[in-house]
């Protein structure tokens, strides 16, 4: 649905400056109620779906302002959609990784924050948006120093579905929420293994690669070769998608 509305009203959004009003209320956020706030960002969630639209707010400094939305409030639960949609992204995401280290850094210690304390909606934007941005490496490096494989599994370990003492039963949604966040997990999981996996294979190519040219049989991978510095999804997005 908020894919379809941010094709209809694409052009009106370039011509009204749409992005710099959602920017000028997220500058003042602290000043704002937190459910206007929180509309904006689904606003902007249906904008970040647009490639240009989402390099514009990555260049525009946007991202400092999303992880400046006050933890604590109604709107950073929706701060986790807008984060999935830069990181699904790549072009937004190779702007995403070129910012800051301190914003980086905050970046990141925000969607794990999400991932540990928002609503079920926050924490689902969180895990996908980790589940598209493992892919780079500035991502994966600071999830790893986080904390980040104990903090996204904790993400499940509580489910009441998964308690093998636990004898409620479960209604409907709660059983298809518990299924979701089973699924986002796990799908987040398999990204980041499959980036480390590659990260391993670009370092013994750079390592052992002349070695290996010498034995008889060794077939290298193709993709391994020209692998990006900065990025690992050379030839993940067959895995991941």
């Amino acid at each position: 649905m908020i894919f379809v509305l941010g094709c209809h009203l694409l052009k009106e959004t370039y011509e009204n400056r749409s992005l710099d009003l959602v920017l000028r209320y997220l500058e003042g956020a602290r000043n704002h109620d937190s459910r206007l706030i929180f509309d904006v960002l689904k606003y902007l969630a249906g904008l970040l779906v647009h490639r240009r639209l989402a390099l514009d707010f990555v260049a525009a400094g946007g991202v400092d302002l999303l992880i400046r939305i006050e933890r604590e409030s109604l709107a950073s639960v929706v701060v986790g959609t807008c984060l999935y949609y830069l990181a699904y992204n790549a072009d937004a995401m190779e702007g995403v990784c070129l910012l800051p280290e301190q914003t980086l850094n905050e970046l990141v210690h925000y969607a794990l924050w999400l991932l540990e304390h928002s609503y079920e909606s926050g924490r689902a934007g969180s895990s996908m948006f980790f589940t598209h941005a493992f892919q780079f490496r500035p991502i994966l490096e600071r999830f790893d120093d986080y904390d980040g494989p104990r903090r996204l599994f904790n993400y499940i370990s509580t489910l009441t579905l998964l308690q093998e003492e636990s004898n409620d039963v479960l209604s409907d949604e709660h059983l298809y929420t518990s299924m979701q966040a089973i699924r986002n997990t796990c799908m987040a999981f398999r990204s980041y293994m499959i980036a480390h996996i590659f990260v391993k294979v670009e370092h013994l190519k750079r390592t052992h690669i002349s070695r290996l040219q010498c034995l008889k049989d060794i077939v290298i991978p193709s993709c391994v070769h020209g692998l990006p510095a900065n990025k690992v999804d050379y030839c993940l997005s067959s895995f991941i998608h």
